[in-house]
């Protein structure tokens, strides 16, 4: 099961520093990694460009020039990883839920569980599949 993870910035220059973020991407992994800078006006596009480039995994990063909100960064990234690869689910997060990398994983472990199980609950607000992004397309304004 292929997993899309977005992670939203906007001015997060000293907590990617803080925590030391690119220790969490020097492992390997099936998923596939979006950073979303969501109107950043420090360094934090900077920042990110050097995690990607230093990571073992593969990592997109959508800079977003005006920030548009938590929402419309969310839709811009799961279209963005939806159009790059064949994913059966999206995970969003902001980067103070990456100071400890248990975090990650627990975020990827209850999007799983939940995918698993769809039918026996509901999505919650901070996970998304692909099949609710694309039944929802209609009303998303893009």
């Amino acid at each position: 099961m292929k997993v899309g993870i977005l992670i939203l910035f906007c001015n997060s220059e000293k907590e990617i520093i803080e925590y030391e973020m690119a220790k969490l991407f020097n492992v390997k992994s099936d998923s596939e990694i979006c950073f979303i800078n969501n109107g950043s006006k420090d360094n934090t596009l900077k920042a990110l460009k050097v995690i990607r480039d230093d990571a073992k995994i593969d990592i997109s990063i959508l800079d977003i020039k005006k920030n548009k909100g938590i929402n419309a960064a969310v839709k811009a990234g799961a279209r963005y990883l939806f159009s790059r690869t064949d994913i059966d689910y999206i995970v969003y997060m902001r980067p103070n839920m990456l100071s400890y990398f248990k975090a990650l994983k627990t975020q990827i472990k209850l999007g799983t569980d939940l995918f698993k199980n769809r039918k026996k609950s509901r999505i919650l607000r901070d996970i998304f599949s692909i099949d609710e992004i694309l039944s929802f397309k209609k009303h998303i304004v893009l």
